[in-house]
């Protein structure tokens, strides 16, 4: 498992959740503190669990040499000050020589532990991102407030990394089954493997763009651990 194979998913779970953070910015207090039943909870506090369990995870992973953050009292500037800091932290985590087989004990205040691969950490730090932005997206949409375009398809489009071939203006002929010499010719099709298109506000090539799956969307709710890490 090297850095490089990671970085992408980490540095989308990072600008991800920066985006979201910078949407919930101009909510009253009223909306921060509404949300939609079987999340977690408030939108402020979805916010709080999401960047404070990140950050958890690091203290983990890193033996302590990232801290915990006292999310509880923290608004969202202080949580996206931390979840800068943390990005920083995943960088230098992933670009180490990492065993996924290696275990990683996390040791509680109340003395028991848990034992889990590196592995199965790293891919819940990304499973609990995605979740609980998407129920924040869920509470924003159930506030009539459109979610900002968080999902992978969107930040590779960002980053310019994303290019999309339209398609022909006419089909390309090419012999029918049954071989050559049959004088029989039909249309080539393409299948589509990637994502369904989708417009977006402010995007460069008129407003097509090619979105993803329904990661980082509304999503019907769901009962979610409120344990960060275990």
């Amino acid at each position: 498992m090297t850095g490089s194979q990671l970085s992408d998913a980490f540095e989308h779970h990072v600008w991800a959740t920066l985006r979201l953070i910078d949407a919930c910015l101009v909510l009253t207090p009223d909306q921060l503190r509404s949300g939609v039943p079987g999340t977690y909870g408030s939108i402020l506090d979805t916010m709080r669990h999401l960047v404070g369990g990140d950050a958890s995870y690091l203290f983990v992973l890193t033996d302590g040499r990232v801290r915990e953050i006292p999310e509880e009292t923290m608004g969202l500037p202080e949580l996206r000050a931390a979840m800068e800091a943390n990005g920083a932290a995943w960088t230098v985590l992933l670009a180490g020589d990492l065993d996924p087989a290696a275990v990683v004990v996390r040791h509680r205040d109340d003395g028991s532990a848990s034992q889990a691969p590196l592995g199965v950490r790293l891919a819940q730090a990304i499973h609990h991102g995605t979740d609980h932005r998407s129920q924040v997206c869920t509470a924003l949409t159930a506030l009539g407030i459109e979610p900002p375009e968080i999902d992978v398809w969107a930040f590779a489009w960002e980053q310019g990394r994303l290019v999309e071939v339209p398609a022909p203006a006419s089909g390309v002929d090419e012999p029918a089954h049954g071989g050559e010499g049959t004088g029989s010719v039909r249309p080539v099709t393409r299948r589509r493997f990637g994502p369904r298109r989708r417009p977006i506000r402010g995007s460069p090539d008129g407003g097509r763009r090619v979105y993803g799956s329904t990661s980082d969307r509304p999503h019907r709710s769901m009962v979610h651990d409120r344990t960060a890490a275990s």
